[in-house]
């Protein structure tokens, strides 16, 4: 019976079957001997203690009721399969930041549960469950709900003045809970940091600020950058469409790219190019400019730009060949060339 009892919950865990049976090995081990000089006897209570004992070490991600993996992949491209390979799993992995931020609303609990992030964006999925109890008092959480919760980076003790900027995707409530995402991506130029706290709360109805304070989680391990060099004639290209570009930097997950530009905005296509031919697209994104006051060849070039862009799925940089970048006509081929 306590066999079957084991063997149930693990078939209930996303662990490998090696995982399973290493840790099914451990709770067999110490039901038969124990530790101590009474003899341990495990009940389906005490057996789920022990597992949260012995994965207490481990990924969250093996416990999670669903895969954050695949949460972070249908973030990145939603409403598309997911044939994740070992290595993009081993990425969210590695960089997912588990969460367990529970916010209360009128009209049910939202819980935050994982971030992934780097320089330009932040990654969170979620799930919105609308199954209230029966007679349960939710006059408390009036004026709180999903629509007018905002997110804010805290500037020393204080929540910056503008909340994030995001995205929110979402698939249509199955059985009363609804399964999404946010994508937030950074104010101003600024870069979203390891140990920075992100703070929840509510904002006011005249929109003039803070209302409610709900929660907050801190940022943990930040996805890798780096910085591409520009030949040259690429920083012709641009220049010949109107464009001369400061920087252009990739991460796994993104692409960004500044400078100054004779046009407001500009309308640009990219890809990313890998070494065996295949292409990776971009589904989310945004662009910025704003007027320069100062500074050289003015005239000719009067906005500030930045353009960004979240890959589909995530890149191993070593495996990437180059950037296309379409602007209006003209197709520019950026190598992916970098310095460690």
């Amino acid at each position: 019976m306590k066999q079957e009892i084991f063997k149930s919950m693990y078939n209930q865990i996303s662990l490998s079957e090696e995982q399973k049976d290493g840790i099914y090995k451990e709770l067999e081990e110490a039901a038969e001997t124990g530790k101590t000089a009474k003899k341990v006897r495990f009940t389906a209570r005490a057996a789920a203690f022990a597992v949260i004992f012995l994965l207490s070490g481990m990924t969250v991600f093996a416990v999670g009721r669903l895969s954050l993996e695949d949460r972070f992949a249908e973030a990145l491209y939603p409403r598309h399969e997911h044939n994740l390979t070992a290595d993009q799993k081993g990425f969210y992995e590695k960089y997912g930041n588990v969460l367990d931020n529970v916010i209360e609303t009128y009209y049910g609990t939202l819980k935050l549960e994982a971030a992934l992030y780097d320089d330009y964006y932040l990654i969170v999925p979620y799930t919105y469950d609308m199954n209230l109890k029966d007679g349960e008092n939710r006059e408390k959480y009036s004026g709180i709900s999903i629509d007018n919760i905002c997110y804010y980076t805290v500037v020393g003790s204080e929540p910056a003045d503008l909340w994030l900027g995001n995205y929110r995707y979402w698939d249509s409530a199955e059985s009363g809970v609804q399964v999404g995402s946010y994508i937030f991506d950074a104010r101003d130029n600024e870069k979203f940091e390891q140990g920075e706290v992100i703070q929840v709360c509510t904002e006011r109805s005249d929109l003039s600020g803070v209302d409610k304070y709900l929660t907050e989680f801190t940022l943990g391990t930040k996805v890798d950058r780096v910085n591409l060099t520009i030949a040259e004639s690429t920083r012709k290209e641009f220049e010949e469409n109107g464009i001369m570009i400061e920087e252009i930097s990739v991460s796994p997950i993104s692409i960004f790219y500044s400078g100054i530009s004779y046009y407001k905005s500009i309308y640009t296509k990219l890809s990313v190019v890998l070494k065996d031919g295949s292409e990776i697209g971009c589904y989310s994104g945004g662009d910025g400019y704003s007027d320069r006051k100062e500074g050289k060849l003015l005239e000719e070039y009067p906005y500030s730009i930045n353009y960004s862009r979240v890959f589909t799925s995530p890149i191993n940089l070593e495996e990437v060949e180059g950037i296309r970048i379409k602007t209006g006509k003209t197709h520019i081929w950026i190598p992916m060339e970098y310095d460690d």
